[in-house]
């Protein structure tokens, strides 16, 4: 009678070392998801940065080269050769935004 208890007994812990190592390994590969996830978040946020830069270089540009083309009144004002923010980001948002839809109802 007590072979079958410390059987049963030995199988019970083998089922629970068992359990608690399929746990172990899950949380592990959930650890290993985050941190992957984490990575590829870093990632893509980097690319949207670098995409963000080269859409503001590429407005700064665009108005440079604008005012190249239609110089001031006065040319001996040297004053005013750099853009504001908000002009940059006006040139970004023409560049990247889908034109609003026409109110023509």
């Amino acid at each position: 009678m007590h072979d079958i208890n410390f059987q049963e007994l030995a199988r019970f812990l083998q089922e629970q070392d068992g359990k608690r190592r399929g746990d172990l390994l899950h949380r592990d590969q959930l650890m290993a998801i985050e941190a992957q996830d984490r990575e590829l978040a870093k990632v893509l946020q980097e690319q949207e940065r670098a995409k963000a830069k080269k859409a503001r270089e590429k407005a700064r540009q665009k108005a440079l080269q604008k005012k190249m083309d239609h110089p001031s009144q006065h040319p001996d004002d040297h004053s005013d050769r750099s853009l504001s923010e908000s002009q940059v980001c006006q040139y970004v948002a023409r560049d990247i935004l889908p034109p609003p839809p026409s109110g023509g109802g």
